[in-house]
């Protein structure tokens, strides 16, 4: 099958899904049509089946997606999609939700215009839409996209596979203390002030515990000012940005993963990093991924977006009950070893474009291009 992605430029968390579509398609590229990312692309990978989209490779990539057997369009040229489409060809938006600012914005006229020339006019031709947002399918139902054409997706960092008893060794401490972990941009929409709030809690009730703090930011003076005049530095310690590997053996270290993000949390592959880790997650329910990726009380929590009371209460459940904290990490991380992983959306990717191509349907109920359902932001 020959396939073709498009997007801004590779990131990491393509790779593994980009390094299977290679092994195991009779022609795959990925077409990088952000030519001030390429520097950033290049530093990443310089993978045989990536393509840059300029004035001089124009040609021959618009033959390559007319040609392809279907394609993947992520942050694409609006002509691409539309050349592709004239000829009514099966195809894949890839996206995250739209109306990350409020569904409000759909009465914005700049904002209907470009959901329109990307997707709206499509709604009755052979596009699809892999959605890397459990809220997606509803802001796609707001513009009059038919829900039947949506499938559930996402990102899809490497899994590293590990022997569950020497994670959980990782995670044990001398001390006694639990430890959690917090990554990500110290910025606004991230929330990391929760943690200062939830971490005050536990120590006046006496738990012992430490909260490792990943990230850098405008924040992060602000919130090493209040660690300090809450006197909780024995408790949050902020390491700052750390890379790819350091960040994954913080997290196997870690019982808990905190994911405090609102509704600008698009996906949140962080998430799958930590589940791949053994950490069992704390998410709020505003974030993209977690209504695909969790299933509360059994690989995970999900506490109220915005409600102080209900993460400190998920916290204190798994700290009062550490067993259940270790079953439900042991959960998390088979979840992604089993069905959320490159490997597996590939395949079935593949799979979901030949039954397409042949009239057929899914085949799959559940994970990576299984229909995806309507969920509201009040869902939980």
């Amino acid at each position: 099958m020959k396939v073709v992605f498009v997007s801004n430029y590779l990131n990491h968390h393509q790779i593994p899904f980009c390094t299977y579509m290679k092994n195991h398609c009779e022609q795959f590229d990925f077409i990088a049509s952000d030519i001030e990312s390429i520097q950033g692309y290049q530093e990443i990978s310089n993978a045989d089946y990536v393509s840059i989209y300029n004035e001089q490779s124009k040609s021959s990539i618009i033959e390559k997606i007319l040609q392809a057997d279907f394609v993947i369009f992520g942050s694409s040229p609006h002509e691409l999609i539309q050349l592709r489409m004239a000829e009514n060809k099966l195809s894949f938006l890839y996206s995250e939700r739209f109306y990350k600012k409020g569904v409000w914005r759909r009465w914005n006229p700049r904002t209907f215009i470009k959901l329109y020339d990307r997707i709206i006019k499509y709604r009755k031709s052979n596009m699809y839409v892999l959605c890397a947002s459990a809220f997606l399918p509803y802001d796609l139902k707001l513009i009059g996209f038919p829900l039947n054409k949506c499938y559930r997706w996402g990102y899809f960092p490497e899994v590293v596979q590990n022997d569950l008893d020497s994670l959980h060794n990782k995670k044990k401490r001398e001390d006694g203390k639990i430890s959690l972990i917090w990554v990500g941009r110290l910025i606004k929409f991230k929330h990391p002030e929760v943690v200062i709030k939830l971490s005050e809690y536990l120590k006046n009730a006496g738990y012992l515990f430490e909260v490792t703090i990943i990230g850098d930011g405008p924040m992060r003076s602000s919130l090493q000012k209040n660690i300090n005049e809450k006197k909780l530095a024995d408790y949050i310690h902020m390491v700052g940005s750390k890379n790819k590997k350091e960040v994954r053996e913080y997290m196997e270290k870690s019982s808990i993963f905190l994911f405090t993000s609102a509704r600008g949390e698009g996906w949140g592959a962080v998430l799958n990093e930590a589940m791949s880790s053994g950490c069992t997650p704390v998410c709020s329910h505003a974030i993209g991924s977690v209504p695909f990726l969790l299933r509360n009380n059994e690989n995970g929590l999900i506490y109220h977006y915005g409600n102080q009371h209900s993460i400190v209460s998920a916290v204190k459940k798994l700290l009062d009950d550490p067993e259940m904290c270790k079953k439900l990490g042991e959960n998390a991380y088979q979840d992604m070893v089993s069905l959320w992983n490159a490997e597996i959306a590939a395949k079935r990717l593949l799979l979901l474009g030949s039954n397409l191509l042949s009239g057929k349907e899914s085949e799959y109920e559940s994970g990576p291009c299984s229909k995806a359902t309507l969920i509201k932001d009040d869902w939980l």
